[in-house]
């Protein structure tokens, strides 16, 4: 679904402030009112998705384009079993930040806890999204995509899959892939990565590593 503009809105960062000069009894409302508004799409940018704050799973602000103003990435609940990641850059306009990525169904989410995804942000600035199963059956696993942001695009530069058997001890896998090294370990043991870094706009399953590939 497509949100329009709607004229007369308030504006997010005048959302906030009220905060700080309304009683406190009234702040659960005015802050589920305050994230609303930081998520949903500023006027002139009407192609960008509304994502209800209860479909959140994380959130995580940062400087990424480096003009002093704050970007945002969303993790957010899409279609059954999938999350979604969508990333806002500053236009470098106060409190106007432009969709720039819009991924559906980038990793797995499961409805209980052990099965959630993640979003966080690593040494450096890139971001990883983490996908897991540490909650059913024998075959435990966790795959990690990280994404960093070069010359003006997000990439997927690295990949990682864990996975451990809870009978059989000497089973599972421990992989990780560097796109940008041309490099990777799988279970201690070095090999070469060709598949290079692309734009997250492009990446597919299928450029998982061989030797990352769960199975």
């Amino acid at each position: 679904m497509v949100r329009r503009p709607v004229a007369g809105a308030l504006a997010p960062a005048k959302v906030c402030l009220d905060m700080a000069n309304r009683p406190r009894r009234s702040w659960p409302a005015l802050g589920l009112l305050c994230l609303c508004a930081l998520l949903a799409p500023t006027a002139g940018h009407a192609d960008s998705p509304t994502i209800s704050p209860d479909r959140v799973i994380a959130v995580v602000t940062d400087d990424w384009n480096h003009d002093g103003r704050l970007d945002r990435a969303v993790l957010a609940e899409g279609e059954p079993l999938e999350a979604d990641l969508f990333v806002y850059l500053s236009t470098g306009n106060d409190q106007e930040r432009r969709l720039t990525v819009a991924y559906r169904n980038l990793v797995w989410r499961g409805a209980f806890w052990g099965t959630q995804p993640s979003l966080e942000q690593i040494s450096g600035g890139d971001l990883q999204v983490q996908a897991q199963n540490e909650a059913f059956g024998r075959n435990r696993w966790f795959e990690v995509l990280t994404i960093g942001y070069r010359d003006g695009t997000f990439l997927v530069v690295g990949y990682a899959f864990d996975s451990y058997d809870t009978l059989d001890l000497d089973a599972g896998r421990d992989c990780s892939a560097d796109f940008e090294a041309g490099t990777g370990l799988v279970n201690g043991v070095p090999f070469t990565v060709t598949q290079p870094a692309v734009p997250l706009a492009d990446w597919q399953p299928a450029m998982v590593p061989a030797d990352c590939a769960a199975g």
